[in-house]
């Protein structure tokens, strides 16, 4: 079995000073053509790790080229990144990742390192990447980074490793730049488990806070785009890679062919649907689905497969008011969306302890959970052979996923920005069993 965790557009977070007793640790001073070693100017290269005392000592970076781009790694700390109008030259890409932007004419930069996510013992590194430009690839056949094609950027002390990536693409190339989505998606074989992002941007690196990257988008105002990807690998036992390509949406009508690694729409319906894909079960089927409002980007829940018959997987789709989009990794198959009572017969879960029978022939054992459970601690028990389950949850924000396989025996705390959403029983051989799931 695979488990695999996936993670998009982590917010911005407010905390408290880290030192309640208003000592006010001393100020740090770097040069970067101190710190930052000579190498392949057409890649990043980064310092080591400068430590940090406290949340308010202010960091002084000088040396800094305007016009060229520059990162901040920070380490994994329990502070949470403090927003504030004096760094509004340091923005966040994604958690303990952030890019410099240079004005004209200055050479420096100052910022506190709670406005980069660390409180006392915490450390960052800095980066250039490019000499006097930014270096992008060309994305419009997709690109992919990670484990098996490049080398990690860094590599941190639990030995995730990271990679990074900036590329552009002539906008003209698209065929309808009105209607545009980001697919995305992670290969691997074996166990894995990785978080990925990214973020669209301008040329100095500086986000672009008017384009949602995971609603439909409009780029005909644009010549070229560009956008950045970041990539941690916690564990694969083999290659595992982080692909994105730009596509226009398909809408899914009565019938369809589905295609491996594309993105599909469907209309606002008051019914609640199936989709039933001819398929053979593979990698797909343990993976979110990453259904999501078009216009809002926001995460529609209990989109997950609810059944598995004769060489085909219903998906559930619940009624919607808004056109909703979902990413296909399944093999080429035909599909169709009929209406359907299923949605009545998933089983509901609060708080507790409940056990289930599993009748002969079933393979996919569904169920939902109620609203409000997030930060518990999940649980799976079953003598039978051959069964895993697949757990679903949302961010509570709306703005992400993750997916974790659960074996028998096996507990998974989930933190508290994490909310229970769906879980199903995957059982490879169809017989007859029972299983018992806790929530505390």
């Amino acid at each position: 079995m695979r488990s695999v965790l996936i993670l998009f557009l982590i917010i911005l977070l407010t905390s408290c000073p880290d030192n309640a007793q208003g000592t006010v640790s001393p100020p740090v001073s770097v040069d970067v053509s101190d710190i930052i070693p000579a190498g392949d100017e057409s890649k990043t290269v980064i310092s080591s790790p400068i430590a940090v005392e406290g949340g308010n000592q202010r960091i002084t970076v000088s040396g800094l080229e305007s016009g060229r781009l520059y990162t901040i790694y920070s380490s994994s700390s329990s502070r949470k990144t403090e927003v504030r109008s004096d760094a509004e030259n340091v923005q966040e890409l994604t958690s303990g990742v952030y890019t410099i932007s240079i004005p004209d004419g200055d050479n420096e930069i100052s910022f506190s390192a709670s406005e980069i996510g660390l409180g006392g013992g915490g450390s960052f590194r800095l980066g250039n990447v490019a000499a006097s430009a930014i270096t992008f690839q060309d994305a419009l056949d997709g690109i992919a980074i990670g484990k098996g094609t490049d080398e990690p950027l860094l590599i941190h002390e639990n030995g995730a490793e990271y990679y990074e990536a900036f590329f552009s693409l002539d906008v003209s190339k698209i065929q309808d730049p009105e209607n545009v989505v980001v697919n995305t998606y992670l290969s691997y074989n074996g166990v894995s488990s990785g978080s990925k992002a990214f973020r669209f941007v301008d040329e100095e690196g500086r986000v672009i806070e008017s384009i949602n990257g995971n609603a439909v988008i409009d780029l005909s105002d644009f010549d070229t785009i560009y956008l950045w990807m970041g990539f941690t690998v916690n564990y694969a036992e083999n290659d595992m890679l982080f692909h994105l390509t730009l596509q226009n949406p398909v809408e899914v009508g009565t019938e369809i062919t589905l295609s491996r690694h594309h993105t599909y729409s469907i209309a606002p319906s008051s019914e609640q649907q199936l989709l039933i894909v001819e398929s053979e079960t593979g990698g797909w089927l343990y993976e979110s689905l990453n259904a999501r409002y078009a216009e809002t980007g926001k995460h529609f829940m209990h989109v997950f497969p609810v059944a598995l018959a004769d060489g085909h997987v219903a998906i559930n789709i619940p009624p919607h008011s808004e056109s909703i989009l979902f990413d296909y990794g399944g093999n080429d198959g035909n599909a169709r969306l009929v209406e359907s009572d299923f949605g009545s017969v998933i089983e509901m879960m609060s708080a507790g302890t409940e056990s289930f029978v599993v009748d002969e022939g079933t393979y996919i054992f569904p169920m939902i959970f109620a609203d409000s459970l997030y930060g518990r601690t999940v649980v799976l028990h079953s003598d039978a052979p051959d069964l895993a389950g697949w757990l679903g949850l949302a961010h509570v924000s709306g703005n992400g996923y993750a997916v974790e396989m659960l074996s028998p025996g096996m507990a998974y705390q989930a933190n508290n920005e994490r909310k229970l959403e769906y879980f199903f029983l995957y059982n490879t051989t169809g017989k007859a069993c029972t299983f018992t799931l806790s929530v505390k």
